[in-house]
């Protein structure tokens, strides 16, 4: 074996053995962050069907009565929220004279107004209407059209009338002449309240 290929095998022995000696790469160091959240998955909202709207009853009104609105001088409805049939308890009572009427409805007797109905409301279980069993012509109400006024307070509406609502005009292309019948007596409904009188001014 010539020098030259000693010298290529001692050559061949220390690169190996460099190669063995060499020192390991150091480990990567360990973040010292922590990874962002991952993004929030998006659902398509579910529809929910809204619950079915339950119609607020007033007083049923007969022909008569929407004849007798259409044609009312003055505002005699209650406003929108308080005209719908009372929850509690109520006792309807006709008084036959108006003079026995403003003794029950506590009304003074020289007030000038002409006194229809009242209610009493104090009892929360039960409210008592009380109308006038001979209303004048000339006032034209009818039976259910007081009762109705009175209902409203039964449910809250206060004394003062305030906001009393006419509806009339969206009644009167409903008749064109007024009807022969007179509107029946109206069964107790249910209802509440304190006294509360109906004038016809």
């Amino acid at each position: 074996m010539n020098r030259a290929a000693r010298l290529s095998i001692l050559a061949a022995y220390a690169a190996a053995a460099a190669w063995a000696l060499a020192p390991a790469p150091p480990k990567p160091l360990a973040a010292t962050i922590a990874p962002p959240p991952p993004p929030p998955t998006w659902e398509r909202p579910r529809y929910e069907r809204p619950a079915p709207m339950t119609a607020v009853q007033h007083l049923p009104m007969e022909p008569a009565d929407l004849w007798a609105l259409a044609n009312l001088r003055f505002a005699e409805l209650p406003p929108v929220e308080f005209d719908h049939i009372p929850k509690q308890r109520v006792t309807i009572t006709d008084i036959a004279t108006e003079e026995q009427l403003l003794e029950v409805c506590r009304w003074p007797k020289n007030s000038g107004k002409t006194l229809v109905g009242c209610a009493d409301h104090k009892d929360p279980n039960v409210c008592h209407i009380y109308r006038s069993g001979s209303i004048p012509s000339w006032a034209g109400l009818t039976r259910n059209i007081v009762i109705r006024h009175e209902m409203g307070h039964c449910n809250g509406w206060g004394k003062d009338l305030r906001g009393c609502d006419d509806r009339s005009d969206t009644l009167k292309p409903t008749f064109a002449s007024p009807p022969n019948a007179l509107v029946p007596a109206v069964p107790e409904a249910a209802g509440a309240f304190s006294w509360r009188q109906t004038r016809v001014r």
